[in-house]
């Protein structure tokens, strides 16, 4: 009996996912974090408004048990822009890249239909701008990396036994950004506070 219970209780323990594959659309709602008085008005708009860019967010996480596992994220946004300075059309070119990691919380049984989840992530974010105009044959661009954290999850819902349909997930995305010099001006440096929401599918 004390055998058959052992075997009975090892069984159950992979009664759980043990890799999840995720990835889907991803929209951020972007905090530039600049904010000063000096600048031309259509910069200074450009600069201090919270803006939305489009891009992908995927995901590979390990399960150690059926509710706890580690998680590597790694997500991409653009957005092409233009504004006026001075007269001239600045257009404008930007890319957000972001890679962490850390741990989850969801309940990973193959059994389970609704499964809601929460992770926090930290790791690296690279944001790029590059400059253009036809009122000049010149580009250049801005880039920084900083440190940067998410805190969030969402809800997925199991169509599959391989295949879960992630109806949503929501992050807050601080990256705390250091000193810039833009156009021999200085920009302290500050937390931008961004917001990500997204949808997509998770394979097991």
């Amino acid at each position: 009996m004390v055998v058959a219970s052992a075997s009975m209780a090892f069984a159950q323990g992979d009664d759980y996912n043990k890799v999840e594959v995720s990835g889907g659309f991803s929209h951020a709602r972007v905090d530039t974090g600049v904010d000063d008085p000096d600048l031309d008005d259509d910069f200074a708009d450009f600069l201090s408004d919270r803006r939305g860019f489009n891009g992908f967010d995927v995901s590979v996480a390990g399960n150690f048990t059926r509710y706890f596992g580690v998680k590597g994220n790694f997500s991409g946004h653009f957005k092409s822009d233009s504004f006026v300075d001075a007269g001239d059309i600045i257009d404008t070119r930007e890319r957000m890249w972001q890679a962490m990691g850390g741990v989850q919380v969801k309940d990973n049984s193959k059994e389970t239909r609704f499964k809601p989840y929460a992770h926090v992530l930290a790791g690296a974010a690279r944001q790029t701008v590059e400059f253009s105009s036809p009122d000049f044959t010149d580009t250049f661009d801005v880039s920084d990396t900083n440190f940067a954290m998410k805190f969030g999850g969402g809800v997925d819902v199991r169509v599959h036994p391989r295949v879960d349909l992630r109806l949503v997930e929501f992050n807050y995305n601080p990256i705390f950004r250091g000193d810039i010099t833009l156009d021999d001006e200085v920009f302290q440096g500050r937390t931008q506070h961004n917001f990500t929401v997204g949808f997509g599918v998770a394979i097991h």
